[in-house]
């Protein structure tokens, strides 16, 4: 009886034991009963990944001629509508950086579209893959005529608001050229602002022969005169106001980047100045001064990409210092002999809807400390 008992016992451990390594954890790739099995790594799934859709390139750009001065670096909105060969239209918005940008379109579909807006002004293209080959430059804009600056008003902010400090009023003639700037300024003895003097314009076709300067009682206290070359480009300049008169030779020229423009002058008490400026897309980048006596200054500069409505107003001055065609929102500058008091560092623009600007806030600081001292609002009106 024995016996039987150690043999049974036996047979149930060794029955056991064949029970539990069938419970072991099956070897990869072998599914648990009841578990489906783990294809992931080599099964896409219902919704593969497409390989990469084949495109067509063709490159836009946004270039507008406002008056005279074309703006061909420029930021907008462009719509892009393409059709497939079913017939059916596919639509998006980009944002057009400044400059050509490189547009890449489905290469299966049949014709395209483009619709570029900007300040405005709005135009289209149409196309298809055998009428523009691809890496071609489509080139959409515009043209407009500018606007003509009015009021110009500057405000300061003092005692907690801002208060009226200067404005001038511009006047044009039938042919749309200025032909009177009033300045006001506000002075100590009164509470309202005041002429201070008048510049009266004086032609010859549509180029500024002369600025005559009057005060505010009508008497002329100046003048600048201007010469211009063969190709309507100022070469001489002469000014004086009340018993100081100043002389300019203007010369002009390029390097691998810039164009250039040098001016001398001589004043009349016998010192000189020599002042150069660097341009690079229609703005000033880039300028240096330096006087006989030793003096000098030189900067930096940066521009956004709007309407600066002075460039547009043949106003020329002594420093020919409205050529730059957008508006200046940075500079670096450094000065040798006398420092300023105070120099704008900082420069907030609003702008309407056609790209010229509305209103500037302007804060200056000192230049040794770095501390701001005040800031200016300027309103202009078109």
């Amino acid at each position: 009886m024995k016996k039987i008992t150690t043999l049974a016992v036996y047979v149930l451990i060794v029955m056991a034991a064949i029970l539990t390594s069938c419970k072991k954890e099956p070897l990869s790739g072998h599914p648990r009963p009841g578990k489906p099995a783990d294809t992931s790594h080599n099964n896409p799934g219902p919704n593969p990944v497409p390989p990469a859709q084949a495109t067509y390139m063709v490159k836009v750009k946004a270039v507008i001629n406002i008056g005279t001065i074309t703006y061909d670096s420029l930021p907008a909105e462009l719509e892009i509508t393409s059709w497939d060969s079913a017939g059916a239209e596919h639509r998006k918005h980009i944002t057009l950086v400044a400059g050509a940008n490189e547009v890449r379109l489905p290469k299966a579909h049949v014709r395209y579209r483009f619709r570029m807006s900007k300040w405005g002004i709005s135009d289209a293209a149409a196309f298809t893959k055998d009428n523009m080959a691809e890496g071609s430059l489509i080139e959409l804009g515009g043209s407009r005529a500018a606007r003509k600056l009015t009021l110009e008003e500057r405000f300061l902010f003092a005692a907690g608001n801002w208060q009226a400090d200067a404005k001038t009023v511009y006047s044009y003639n039938g042919n749309g050229d200025v032909s009177k700037v009033d300045y006001y300024q506000k002075r100590p003895q009164h509470s309202d602002l005041k002429l201070y003097y008048t510049d009266r314009f004086v032609y010859s076709g549509s180029r500024v022969d002369k600025i005559r300067r009057f005060d505010h009682t009508g008497l002329e206290v100046g003048f600048t005169e201007f010469i211009y070359d063969e190709t309507g480009k100022i070469v001489n300049m002469h000014q004086k106001s009340y018993d100081q008169e100043t002389y300019a030779g203007v010369e002009y020229g390029v390097d691998a980047q810039h164009s250039l423009i040098t001016i001398d002058y001589l004043y009349g008490n016998g010192h000189a100045l020599e002042y150069k400026m660097k341009f690079r897309g229609g703005n000033k980048v880039e300028d240096n001064a330096m006087s006989s006596t030793g003096a000098g200054e030189g900067g930096t500069y940066g521009y956004d990409f709007n309407i600066n409505p002075f460039a547009h107003m043949n106003m020329p001055n002594i420093y020919l210092s409205n050529l730059s065609k957008n508006n200046l929102v940075q500079q670096q500058k450094g000065y040798s002999g006398s420092i300023p008091s105070g120099e704008p560092y900082q420069f907030e623009y609003s702008y309407d809807g056609q790209g010229y600007p509305t209103e500037l806030v302007k804060r200056y600081k000192a230049y040794v400390t770095g501390e701001e001292l005040y800031k200016t609002k300027t309103i202009y009106t078109y």
